[in-house]
């Protein structure tokens, strides 16, 4: 099975739209064109500064550079999570399902799940385990939590 691989370096349009009169006065929004269906695509998010509206799309910028895909660059963990579940698992053993999916929906969805993948990092994870470990999680528990979000950030 071919897995579909978002092309390194497309071009993003980028334009920054003032909506006056609301606490999110800046509509920052990016647009490309998928080459594998030829479809424009767009994302957007609202800002309360110009300046935060053009970071967003800085980074945007940056991340379509280094080959991520808009669409998957602003979802979070869990959504992540559940768009590649079934390639994350793919070959592990029935009896290793269970610790790991129930570590995915009891620990790392509610400590991880609300953040940006963008923001996903080491640091982040190392807080998470720390509070797992606070929490009197056994080691296993930890490892089995952890091995879910550390082979989909790979």
């Amino acid at each position: 099975m071919a897995t579909e691989r978002f092309p390194v370096g497309i071009s993003l349009s980028a334009d920054i739209e003032p909506r006056p009169g609301r606490a999110t006065a800046y509509r920052a929004r990016v647009r490309w064109i998928d080459p594998a269906t030829g479809r424009r695509k767009s994302r957007s998010e609202t800002f309360s500064t110009a300046d935060a509206a053009q970071e967003w799309i800085g980074a945007m910028r940056r991340l379509a550079e280094a080959g991520v895909d808009p669409d998957t660059s602003t979802m979070t963990l869990a959504e992540y999570g559940d768009a590649v579940m079934p390639l994350a698992l793919r070959g592990l053993e029935s009896n290793t399902l269970d610790p790991y999916l129930s570590g995915w929906r009891k620990r790392v969805v509610p400590a991880l799940g609300h953040l940006p993948i963008r923001m996903v990092s080491n640091g982040v994870v190392d807080r998470a385990v720390h509070g797992w470990i606070a929490e009197e999680c056994s080691r296993s528990t930890v490892k089995n939590s952890c091995s879910q979000p550390l082979e989909m950030r790979t």
